[in-house]
């Protein structure tokens, strides 16, 4: 007689359990991989990048302070997220119309160019007393070591909890520890030591309270839905976040500027022309040249991301197909640029908010280089509190799908 297999209980547990359990050995994965040494014979690597390229490459799952197999990150995967967002745009090229898989491989290829010059830029900023072979070894095992994680990344956004973005955030958490450390032991030194500790704390307190602030603050347009009950009616609407780019704008300008600026060390040690020296010396964000570049980057990035995050035009058609509609306001191209004026507004106003926050402290750094460990701290924790509530509400969003499965058979 065969014994009937009693069904399985579908509970928020049995929802949650597997994601969870997938993150935690990604997360695994992740952190042996980054204690995992390259080896270099007898030679001892000594870092030579500036505390900011560490931070900028902590923040995108990287670590420059030792050359372990996960010291490159995602900053390539970032980077071509952008390139191929722009070069779908530009229709003589043609890339909008390729297949799902035949785009799959040109952007492996870009990534695999892009992480090539990542891999040599990172050999060139240890001291490595190594002939070319070996170093050519150790650029393979970078790349290795950076399509593993954008694997796994791959992997946690699709079946784990925290998206793609969880390494990153795993990497500023340590990187903030690491050199947030140094930098306040700096700090003591200094004879007015507990005043600036005191200021640098109450200022990360005050960024952390006013990031939470704009992550659930928002801007509502109300639409008319014709087919809803007119009590239910005031509840519909179009919101707007303040800052609707969060920190990914941040992260994209620091993966833009390292890999930038290791193509320039790359072509200026090749080609030691002089304007590419100065080139490469501008790109450098202790500097007044470099901070205020990557000002205008930041500032960029973030208006793009605010209009790509909310598809004014998407959103006009929606409302037409549906017969939907915002008072006083025609369907269509009208509701299109009604929109637009808020997306820009807010998109500006969101920009100015992440470069002063952001962007802005680094003009201290360029005049006071002993505290130049902790300048990077704002724009860190705004990126770190942005990653956590996209967390929660990706949690959130599966709680709610959950409840409609249990009615769902």
């Amino acid at each position: 007689m065969r014994l009937r297999k009693k069904p399985k209980k579908d509970t928020l547990f049995s929802f949650f359990a597997p994601k969870f359990m997938t993150t935690a050995v990604i997360l695994t994965i992740y952190i042996l991989g980054s204690s995992i040494p390259i080896p270099l014979g007898d030679t001892v690597a000594e870092a030579k990048s500036n505390y900011i390229m560490q931070l900028t490459s902590s923040a995108t799952g990287g670590n420059l302070t030792k050359l372990t197999l996960m010291s490159m990150g995602l900053g390539p995967y970032m980077i071509v997220m952008i390139l191929w967002s722009v070069l779908v745009v530009i229709k003589p090229l043609g890339l909008g119309n390729l297949s799902e898989k035949e785009s799959g491989y040109v952007r492996n290829l870009i990534t695999l160019i892009v992480s090539i010059i990542q891999a040599i830029g990172i050999v060139m900023n240890f001291d490595l007393k190594l002939d070319l072979m070996y170093k050519a070894g150790i650029v393979c095992i970078l790349l290795a070591g950076g399509f593993l994680t954008i694997y796994l990344s791959t992997i946690n956004g699709s079946k784990g909890v925290g998206g793609m973005m969880l390494i990153m955030l795993f990497g500023i958490i340590s990187g903030i520890g690491q050199q947030a450390g140094e930098g306040f032991k700096k700090i003591s030194k200094s004879p007015h030591a507990v005043l600036i500790t005191s200021i640098v704390i109450l200022a990360i307190l005050l960024i952390i309270v006013l990031s939470v602030l704009m992550e659930r603050s928002e801007y509502r347009i109300p639409v008319t839905q014709v087919m809803i009950n007119n009590d239910l009616n005031r509840e519909s609407y179009i919101p707007i976040k303040p800052n609707a780019s969060g920190g990914m704008a941040i992260m994209f300008a620091m993966s833009m500027f390292m890999i930038t600026s290791y193509l320039l060390q790359i072509l200026a040690h090749h080609f030691p022309v002089g304007f590419l020296k100065i080139f490469e010396k501008g790109m450098s964000m202790y500097t007044f040249a470099g901070a205020t570049m990557y000002i205008i980057v930041l500032f960029t990035l973030s208006i793009v991301f605010g209009f790509v995050n909310i598809d004014a035009g998407q959103l006009a058609e929606g409302l037409r197909n549906s017969g939907d509609y915002i008072k006083g306001v025609r369907p269509g191209k009208d509701t299109k640029r009604y929109i637009n004026k808020y997306v820009w507004f807010f998109s500006v106003f969101g920009s100015i908010y992440i470069c002063l926050i952001a962007g802005a402290p680094l003009y201290l750094g360029v005049l006071f280089p002993s505290y130049r460990k902790v300048v990077m701290l704002p724009g860190m924790a705004l990126m770190c509190v942005g990653m956590i509530f996209t967390t929660q509400d990706q949690i959130r969003a599966g709680k709610s799908l959950y409840s409609y499965k249990k009615w769902i058979k």
